[in-house]
């Protein structure tokens, strides 16, 4: 019983630190590109993702790029790879939003930069009427350098 004791405990403990490291993998940086290329292999993973934050009337979403609205002079929509999100923003990035307070919807819209950390969900029927693809359980999110009419 003692020798089993001894052998046991090692075991136990490699199994424990092997299941502590794995919880803190760094999150795989990938692009819209990757995502729309093999989204397979990112599905139910927690990844990295810069992109361009719009939310608005019965939307969240991180969009691949922003164009013009006709709607009003100067106003964005959300353009390309779409990606619904959940869970929000840190409330440092949601203050540094830009405003779009004119909207075809009646409502303001905020937009900016963005890079979001979170776990992703693919193949599915996410969001505002199970319009999106993809969604992403925002973990962390961090607000980059960007103004309006820069590429």
């Amino acid at each position: 019983m003692l020798k089993i004791k001894r052998l046991l405990i090692p075991l136990v403990s490699i199994i424990t630190t092997f299941s502590i490291a794995s919880c803190n993998v760094p999150a795989a940086e990938i692009t819209f590109s990757n995502l729309e290329s093999s989204p397979e292999t990112y599905a139910d993973k927690v990844i990295t993702i810069d992109g361009y934050w719009f939310d608005g009337f019965e939307m969240a979403v991180l969009a691949e790029r922003l164009e013009a609205d006709d709607y009003a002079p100067g106003n964005l929509k959300p353009r390309g790879v779409l990606i619904w999100v959940s869970g929000g923003l840190s409330e440092e990035v949601r203050e540094n939003l830009y405003l779009q307070p004119e909207n075809v919807t009646g409502y303001p819209a905020h937009y900016g930069k963005v890079r979001l950390e979170g776990k992703l969900k693919c193949g599915g029927n996410y969001g505002h009427l199970n319009s999106y693809q993809f969604q992403l359980e925002v973990i962390n999110s961090k607000m980059l350098p960007w103004s309006p009419g820069q590429e």
